[in-house]
């Protein structure tokens, strides 16, 4: 009986060899092992130096440095033999005898996800989540080094198909939806209401938020959080064609 693997490898198999690689080496697993036992070690010593005022205040800290350490660790063997492969036309996320392919064309949306610190140690603080035409998600944390590298990557092989698929639309009256946003032929739309193009002062990246300022306003008409935007990479751009647009055809300068 066939595995996933060998499935997903065969469907590639035409594709040649992967002009990158991504994956956890021998030497970053042991490393990151050595460091979750180190802090387990360092919660035991925390409790022993502590037994002759050891109270709830104690307790705690030692809980929690055993716990991180411990879920640490557990994250480590979780992602051990995690690889992404990619090549020009698609990329493979391969875990054990476990794999799912992605070619560019088949990615629908793209989540880039922050997580808060208490989520970040078990999660990760940063998850990468592709949703296929199928239905299919595949979701790839900062386990994985050099994660923003292979993000980068699969932002610009998904950009013309996302974008040529979201200007066709607006083009022909229809509206593309960002979860929190809603870019209309009119304007954009979040929950607090509808700002129209010729309203619309800029719109970019803050670090981790989408901020659209309004004309006559210093302040932002409204912050969006990346985790929240899937195709996030394809807003501003599609925004900026659209004000073009719009600028030509009132015959603004």
């Amino acid at each position: 009986m066939k595995t996933s693997l060998q499935d997903e490898m065969e469907r590639l198999k035409s594709l040649g060899k992967p002009i990158k690689e991504f994956g956890i080496t021998g030497s970053v697993l042991l490393f990151r092992f050595i460091r979750g036992l180190v802090l387990v070690v360092l919660g035991i010593a925390f409790a022993v130096f502590s037994v002759h005022d050891f109270g709830v205040h104690s307790l705690t800290i030692t809980l929690m440095i055993v716990l991180l350490g411990l879920m640490l660790v557990v994250r480590a063997y979780r992602n051990l033999g995690l690889r992404v492969l990619v090549y020009p036309e698609a990329g493979i996320w391969i875990h054990g005898d476990r794999a799912a392919s992605f070619f560019w064309d088949e990615i629908v949306r793209l989540y880039k996800k922050t997580n808060e610190i208490h989520l970040s140690i078990w999660k990760g603080s940063l998850i990468l989540q592709l949703e296929k035409a199928n239905g299919e998600t595949i979701q790839i944390d900062d386990a994985l080094p050099e994660l923003r590298e292979l993000a980068g990557i699969i932002e610009e092989k998904t950009f013309p198909y996302l974008f040529s698929s979201a200007i066709s639309s607006l083009k022909a009256g229809q509206s593309v939806h960002f979860r929190a946003l809603v870019v209309h032929p009119s304007g954009l739309e979040i929950k607090k209401g509808v700002l129209p193009w010729q309203e619309i002062k800029e719109i970019k990246w803050e670090e981790d938020n989408l901020a659209i300022y309004k004309k006559g306003n210093w302040m932002r008409w409204c912050k969006l959080n990346l985790s929240h935007i899937p195709n996030y990479h394809v807003v501003s751009p599609l925004v900026s064609e659209m004000l073009r647009s719009r600028s030509l055809e009132v015959g603004e300068p």
